[in-house]
């Protein structure tokens, strides 16, 4: 894609347009899954597994275990300092203690909020002292619950919280049956396809943020540019215009009318503003026309006429490496074409000339009709209307000479 066509396609705010609906959909998609995210991070989800707990220290699930890519509990009575295990049997009443740590491993990628655990002992057990957690025993039942002063309410990915209390029973622990029930709280980067939402919603605001800036520079420089043809072209018209006293204003007429036909056709906005352009150069060729001809009050002679037609090459001659008005050669070139092939200077026919010069055809026919000129005073209204009718698809393109028609009769062109 070249400069002008990028140009274009930002002054046409389709850049705008196409980032914004870029991150538009990126946005819808962000919020979805946030959504959805925050919604599966409130439900509760319960982990159940049967522990064995062994005397040296170490546990091991049974059969039912727990996938690596979940929830595990670990039992164990941990050894003292001389290498014992941290039990001991009360000989009065026979109860057998024991320390009991317990581990709770999350091996996800989410938080474990809100959890508690539960574990199955004798109903005659008795918890003596806890620790790193909130313990309440019910029947057969202990109840643990992080808790803040234990700093464990949440236990981050990957990590494991370690618990504990001393225990009190008939006989030593070796199995027991857990269950953990817990929210998983997974936070939504870490999900590969909200990461990718993220990034693109970001690039999708930044690049239309820059499309906005860029269509605002370019507008501004392209109405500066503007502002800078109109008066360059208006200051052409008037050295145009002068060289003929009877012909003064004749340019700004044509391209004023050309512009009118242009929206009485329905044609967009820029089209009208080129055309209006192209209306105040289209006899920039009689420049080079000698003034005894232009001014001649008398019918111009053989070799005068073939001059005077000249205007139209040599208008073309002097815009030859001028690209800042598109289709102005054409118009110049071509603006004395009629759409029966009876025009100068190369006899085009129909459709065949550029429609712009159709168009500057109709209004300079009609200015050079309704204005005084060396020749003659300016036609009444009345044959002036009959011209354009009987020049239909003669001298007009009908359909262009119907549009300056309409435009007379009601009353947005004054004669």
């Amino acid at each position: 894609m070249d400069d002008n066509k990028i140009v274009e396609f930002i002054l046409h705010k389709k850049a705008i347009l196409f980032t914004g609906i870029f991150t538009f959909i990126g946005a819808v998609v962000l919020t979805s899954s946030f959504l959805y995210i925050n919604f599966t991070n409130k439900i509760t989800h319960d982990f159940f597994q049967d522990v064995q707990i062994t005397r040296e220290g170490f546990s091991a699930a049974k059969s039912n275990s727990t996938k690596k890519d979940e929830c595990s509990i670990e039992m164990q009575i941990p050894l003292r300092s001389d290498g014992a295990l941290n039990s001991w049997i009360l000989e009065n009443n026979n109860l057998h203690g024991a320390q009991y740590d317990i581990f709770i491993k999350n091996n996800t990628l989410c938080k474990l909020k809100d959890w508690k655990l539960r574990l199955k002992v004798p109903k005659d057990a008795k918890i003596d002292s806890s620790w790193s957690g909130s313990y309440k025993k019910e029947n057969d039942i202990i109840t643990i619950i992080g808790s803040k002063e234990a700093k464990n309410e949440e236990i981050l990915p990957y990590t494991s919280c370690k618990l504990g209390f001393v225990l009190y029973a008939q006989k030593f622990l070796t199995e027991t049956q857990v269950s953990l029930e817990a929210k998983l709280h997974k936070s939504p980067f870490s999900y590969n396809f909200f990461t990718a939402f993220v990034v693109i919603t970001i690039l999708g605001i930044f690049l239309t943020i820059l499309m906005a800036i860029n269509y605002l520079v370019i507008k501004h420089q392209q109405l500066h540019a503007e502002k800078e043809i109109s008066e360059l072209l208006n200051l052409c018209a008037s050295f145009i215009d002068t060289r003929d006293a009877y012909t003064k204003r004749h340019s700004i007429n044509v391209a004023t009318y050309s512009k009118m036909i242009a929206e009485e056709l329905g044609y967009s906005k820029e089209f009208q503003k080129n055309i209006y352009n192209c209306g105040i150069l289209h006899d920039v060729g009689k420049v080079l026309i000698p003034r005894a001809i232009l001014c001649k009050p008398e019918k111009l002679s053989e070799e005068e006429w073939v001059e005077m037609k000249k205007h139209t090459v040599y208008g073309a001659e002097i815009l030859k490496d001028f690209n800042g008005i598109r289709n102005v050669r054409s118009v110049v070139l071509y603006h004395h074409e009629r759409y029966d092939g009876k025009g100068y200077m190369k006899g085009l026919k129909g459709e065949e000339i550029p429609l712009e010069a159709r168009i500057v055809c109709v209004a300079d026919s009609f200015d050079a009709m309704a204005t005084d000129r060396a020749y003659r005073p300016h036609l009444p209204k009345e044959i002036i209307i009959r011209e354009l009718e009987n020049g239909k698809g003669a001298q007009f393109d009908p359909k262009i000479a119907q549009a300056m028609l309409n435009l007379i009769k009601n009353g947005k062109i004054s004669i």
